[in-house]
């Protein structure tokens, strides 16, 4: 059975020295991106910067948290973020944080 055993790693990438200290990986070993979202003073917005594996942008800007009118999110619970589509945020509990 040992020819069927199969390591799985979840290192994340290297990070680029362009991408902040607080940013994290979200994906997996060999596709994602480094997400960091701040709240801002309202809570359906949030600023947000999302980088390539590479250290380059992919999203700077503002987020609109939805469905609008929803409770504010722990920006510091990686666990709530599921994945980036390039256009919104996907999080737990159908929520979505989607570019503006």
């Amino acid at each position: 059975m040992s020819g069927c055993d199969v390591e799985i790693s979840s290192d994340k990438p290297e990070r680029s020295a362009k991408i902040p200290a607080e940013a994290f990986w979200l994906g997996g070993p060999d596709a994602g991106f480094y997400i960091l979202v701040k709240p801002s003073n309202n809570k359906d917005v949030y600023l947000s910067e999302i980088y390539y594996e590479s250290g380059d942008l992919a999203y700077e800007g503002l987020m609109i948290l939805y469905p609008v009118g929803s409770e504010g999110i722990d920006v510091s619970n990686e666990a709530l973020f599921k994945f980036w589509d390039g256009d919104s945020l996907y999080l737990n509990n159908d929520l979505y944080l989607k570019a503006q």
